[in-house]
């Protein structure tokens, strides 16, 4: 029934009779549009319940931030509806704000906050799901050779993002819009080139791949050796704001598990300039991981970075910070590659 109402959606709108008319500002007062998203969620409730399926509204308070509805007053300041479906021994809520989104996945402006239930009743106020560091996970493979020069003779790169991961990119559909991403993500790395974008989505399990090819040159020092970052293959992480006065606790709303391995394919001219010792940090904040192997010509980085949701201390923000800046400082170090 979702599949049938998402991959029908357009039709519905423009036949549907009950159409809620309302005045859009951004355009002037004399036009009118209609709330197509309310009028689908309708025809769906009612859909289910042809089928002997009970379905409930469900009012939230829509923002990046989970923001439960007060106790007291819910029925004034939620902003959305969507659906929750009973079962004996779980639930499906149903979203129709995003067509691409899978059965049973709510986005994180509608995740992990108390919503109100519509009953014949009354109101109920119940939690949506959490997705925590587990199940948002972004995975990237990366296949590099270079020659004794530091360019790239072959580079290419695999990408798989799940849940709020793919959700953070899902709106990036577009050959140019990735492309720029990674330029951006990629900034340090010289005369970088992106070529063969190819993208896969699959809303069903809430998963997106890419893949492309990319060339470049890694820079080289004075003395002829060449120097490169895990920073320069992009970073999983942004620097919190400093600050020494803070007065409330904090919160890190959504969890999330980057990890990386970066295969670098040498020529027998160059090998790692010294030993590179594991790298592990951990606070309960998260856990920061690198890892590099050398196989004769070969070197294999592991990176793992997993950021834990929760509410912490006021106390607790300056560790955080000191945490996330030596984090950073991890992802700046540089390696040499030099000649045997």
């Amino acid at each position: 029934i979702y599949n049938f109402v998402k991959d029908n959606h357009f039709i519905m709108h423009q036949t549907i009779e009950n159409i809620d008319w309302y005045k859009n500002e951004k355009l002037g007062p004399t036009h009118l549009e209609y709330d197509a998203c309310l009028n689908t969620l309708v025809y769906t409730k009612n859909l289910l319940q042809l089928f002997g399926i009970n379905a409930f509204y469900a009012l939230v308070n829509v923002n990046e931030q989970p923001v439960d509805l007060i106790e007291e007053l819910p029925s004034l300041q939620g902003n959305q509806m969507m659906l929750y479906v009973p079962l004996p021994n779980d639930e499906i809520w149903l979203d129709c704000a995003a067509y691409e989104w899978p059965f049973n996945f709510l986005s994180q402006s509608k995740a992990q906050r108390k919503v109100m239930i519509v009953t014949k009743h009354g109101g109920e106020l119940v939690f949506t799901p959490t997705y925590t560091s587990e199940d948002n996970v972004q995975s990237t493979s990366i296949q590099l050779e270079i020659d004794q020069n530091g360019e790239f003779k072959e580079a290419s790169l695999k990408r798989t993002s799940k849940l709020i991961a793919f959700e953070k990119r899902r709106l990036l559909n577009q050959e140019n819009q990735l492309a720029e991403d990674y330029a951006k993500q990629f900034e340090g790395i010289a005369n970088l080139q992106i070529q063969n974008l190819q993208i896969t989505s699959d809303s069903a399990e809430a998963k997106k791949e890419e893949q492309l090819n990319f060339s470049g040159k890694l820079n080289k020092n004075s003395n002829d050796s060449m120097v490169f970052s895990l920073s320069k293959f992009g970073s999983p992480f942004q620097l919190p704001q400093e600050t020494k006065t803070r007065v409330t606790p904090f919160a890190i709303a959504k969890g999330f598990t980057f990890e990386d391995e970066i295969k670098l394919h040498l020529p027998t001219s160059l090998k790692l300039e010294l030993p590179f010792k594991k790298i592990k940090r951990e606070s309960q904040f998260g856990l920061y991981e690198v890892e590099i192997d050398t196989l004769d010509t070969e070197l294999i980085i592991n990176r793992k970075f997993v950021l834990n949701s929760g509410e912490f201390l006021k106390g607790d923000y300056i560790e955080f910070v000191k945490f996330m800046q030596r984090l950073k400082k991890d992802e700046n170090l540089e390696f040499s590659l030099m000649m045997n």
